[in-house]
């Protein structure tokens, strides 16, 4: 054993462990930031202390993932924030830089094609959208925020963020501009017709309620 790996297999002080995890998670949008947090506190548990943060560690751990039954997705989950980690890890002086450089080389298992997590069918879909009461306020607000997730493909954060201001019209159909989503990357939606009709109810209901108030 070399210098190098017995300083490596010396389990970092808390602190300097937590400076690192710290950094590696600075500047994630938030949910990632979460997600990333999770796959290396699940990694801190399984290494427990004895293991080195090295290219054949990290390796082992995707394996032991995969014979537990994880998916792909959430292998390659564990490789981006264990790459983070190590990254900053070999500045702080916890690991080489050599062993950084050949963490990141690892490769992730291909997805493209292929649906991860929990789908609705077309029976949920409907059943879903339907499940709001629209004979209450609370009712219409519901189907408004459903029409955004389901119809739109906006992730929560998104739906929640969202200003009328947002929504255009364009040649008859309506659009969300200005969409900042993961990594603060800006888009614009296309919303369906269905979706829209709802989107404009409850925006015309609220402006009503708040003309009221003000009457």
């Amino acid at each position: 054993m070399t210098t190098m790996d017995a300083i490596a297999l010396v389990p970092p002080c808390d602190s300097l462990q937590e400076r690192a995890i710290s950094t590696a998670l600075s500047g994630l949008a938030a949910t990632t930031r979460r997600v990333y947090e999770s796959r290396i506190r699940a990694w801190l548990r399984w290494r427990d202390g004895t293991t080195a943060l090295d290219r054949e560690s990290v390796k082992r751990y995707l394996r032991a993932l995969e014979l537990a039954g994880c998916s792909a997705q959430v292998r390659n989950q564990a490789l981006a924030a264990l790459k983070k980690l190590a990254g900053e890890a070999a500045d702080l002086g916890w690991i080489a830089q050599e062993q950084a450089a050949q963490i990141e080389r690892i490769k992730g298992k291909k997805t493209a094609g292929v649906r991860v997590g929990r789908w609705l069918n077309e029976q949920q879909t409907v059943a879903l959208l339907a499940a709001p009461d629209p004979t209450t306020a609370i009712g219409r607000r519901d189907r408004c925020l459903l029409a955004l997730l389901v119809g739109c493909g906006l992730r929560r954060a998104e739906a929640v963020a969202l200003t009328t201001d947002q929504l255009v019209t364009r040649d008859g159909r309506m659009l969300i501009r200005n969409l900042v989503g993961k990594g603060g990357r800006v888009r614009s939606v296309s919303v369906p017709g269905w979706a829209a009709q709802l989107i404009a109810e409850w925006i015309e209901e609220t402006k009503q309620c708040t003309d009221q108030q003000h009457g």
